[in-house]
């Protein structure tokens, strides 16, 4: 697929802003809980786990060594909102972009890290180095995506693989029994058990082959929709909604042309096709 003026890269800056947004916003009834000094997890314990890392906490208390009550790690958080919403409006979105994972950066690790917190610092890096209206900066930021999703999922399908729970459907269990979203579905899994099978074995090998079949294979269509179905199951029965769209968002973005002149041609065709059938409706 060929590029269209660095529209790919917008819609990739534009729709991770946006779920960066609504995510944040969120977290901000429970910031303090979950990322403040005074939160659930203590700061002794996360200083073992991100002590190379640049910290809120570590700042904070520096300040509070001069007698200055300043919450850091709050601070950080509405510096970065603020910087997201730069960054969706694209004044200067790759400044806003830095900024924003420089913030992020500070107040995430002040408590446990997970996967979305992981790629959303991929997300912002890519986002404030590459250009838009560069088209050659543009090909290296499709690469560098490409590459880290079929990194990703190839070495998450051999780590699945290589144990036996994914081939007989006990991943697929535990995901029913622990989690309160897939209660609907548990009646369907006792009484069709190989549903659990197949779909954890479809998951091992969608990921394993992702990275062939996308590039080398006439499947790239399948694949992203295999891909969108796997990360919206996720969504719906984990509950990890904000994770499942980043990678949606990063799929898209690596693997489809957004041609704006494709899709208006398209409307006008739907347009037109309109127009005939209620003309010929209008003269039977």
């Amino acid at each position: 697929m060929t590029l269209c003026n660095g529209s790919s890269l917008k819609f990739f800056r534009i729709g991770t802003g946006l779920l960066l947004l609504c995510h944040g916003l969120c977290l901000f009834a429970d910031f303090d809980n979950l990322f403040g000094h005074t939160g659930i997890i203590r700061p002794e314990i996360m200083n073992h786990q991100a002590n190379w890392l640049p910290r809120a906490e570590v700042i904070r208390q520096f300040i509070d060594t001069h007698g200055v009550d300043f919450n850091v790690a709050r601070a950080a958080f509405g510096l970065y909102l603020t910087s997201v919403v730069a960054m969706i409006l694209g004044a200067r979105q790759r400044t806003a972009a830095f900024c924003a994972l420089l913030t992020h950066t500070f107040w995430v690790t002040n408590g446990p890290i997970y996967g979305l917190d992981a790629f959303t610092s991929i997300a912002l890096f890519h986002i404030a180095v590459f250009a838009e209206k560069d088209d050659q900066s543009v090909e290296v930021f499709l690469f560098s995506i490409r590459s880290i999703l079929c990194l990703v999922y190839f070495a998450g399908g051999i780590e699945k693989a290589m144990g036996v729970a994914w081939w007989d459907g006990d991943a697929m269990w535990r995901v029913m029994h622990f989690s309160e979203r897939a209660s609907f579905v548990r009646p369907l899994m006792i009484h069709y058990p190989f549903l659990a099978v197949a779909a954890g074995i479809g998951t091992v090998l969608l990921e394993v082959l992702y990275a062939p079949l996308i590039l080398f294979g006439n499947s790239r269509r399948t694949v992203i929709w295999g891909i969108v179905m796997m990360h919206c199951g996720i969504a719906v029965l984990m509950g990890l909604e904000f994770f499942s769209g980043l990678m949606i968002i990063l799929n898209l973005s690596a693997w489809t042309a957004f041609d704006r002149s494709r899709i208006f041609e398209r409307v006008a065709r739907l347009s037109s096709s309109r127009q005939a059938f209620h003309s010929q409706k209008a003269e039977s």
